[in-house]
């Protein structure tokens, strides 16, 4: 009944599915008309535009000004830019409504699964000494600073011969394919292995955040060695285990 748009109705969905608080206050935003009033302008002036031009073409013997390609290519830059500035706010929409999905990759027993024990507050994933133990990727969702994140605990990466550990490497890598936070957690208390090394520079470009592990233990990796391999990405110290550095 020309009360609301098809943006504040699918708004309405996505207020009653909101998870986080300014999940909320956006679907809020947009049920107020927010996206309508950004698009709206965008819309009366290509509505203008065209009406024009078949006033011109159609009724030629009519007293109308003709138009210009100046005036129509400021039209159609001034709506370009409006749109563009629209698009780049999709992304942020997207992570509050769906999450950031986040991988967390490592060599075997760099505290992986520990790590994700240790941001979810429970112990979701099995942790044992044993190299390989995660065999499959496990998700867990968290909200961290009022973000959601959906957490992917991958299998260990390195060379391996067991075929149900490749699979489980195979799937860590489309993991991180698909990610839009990588947490590259590496073992601190051991020197760098090449398999860390490739995990390092195989982050440059991305958004990503290594996390040096174990540092309730001796040190032996620098963080100016992973910073130098992984292109400068942010890096950390902290203890899965006992909980330090976990702020």
């Amino acid at each position: 009944n020309g009360k609301l748009d098809l943006t504040q109705a699918e708004a309405v969905v996505d207020l009653i599915d909101a998870e986080t608080a300014d999940a909320a206050a956006n679907a809020a935003g947009q049920l107020g008309g927010a996206l309508k009033r950004a698009i709206g302008p965008v819309y009366d002036g290509l509505t203008d535009l065209c009406s024009h031009f078949h006033a011109v073409l159609d009724y030629p013997d009519e007293d109308i000004p003709p138009f210009t390609l100046a005036e129509y290519a400021a039209v159609l830059d001034a709506s370009i830019r409006s749109l563009e500035a629209l698009l780049a706010t999709f992304s942020r929409g997207q992570f509050l409504e769906k999450g950031v999905r986040t991988a967390i990759l490592g060599r075997p027993n760099a505290g992986k699964s520990s790590l994700l024990n240790a941001l979810l507050g429970f112990e979701r994933a099995i942790v044992t000494d044993i190299p390989g133990t995660t065999r499959d990727t496990i998700e867990e969702s968290i909200k961290i600073g009022g973000v959601p994140l959906v957490l992917m605990d991958t299998a260990g990466l390195r060379e391996t011969d067991n075929r149900v550990e490749q699979i489980g490497i195979e799937r860590a890598r489309a993991s991180m394919e698909k990610a839009d936070l990588i947490l590259a957690v590496i073992d601190g208390s051991q020197p760098l292995t090449p398999d860390d090394r490739n995990l390092l520079s195989s982050l440059k470009g991305r958004n990503a955040i290594v996390i040096l592990n174990k540092y309730d233990l001796p040190q032996e990796t620098e963080i100016e060695d992973v910073r130098e391999l992984s292109g400068n990405i942010p890096c950390i110290r902290l203890s899965a285990q006992y909980g330090s550095g976990m702020d």
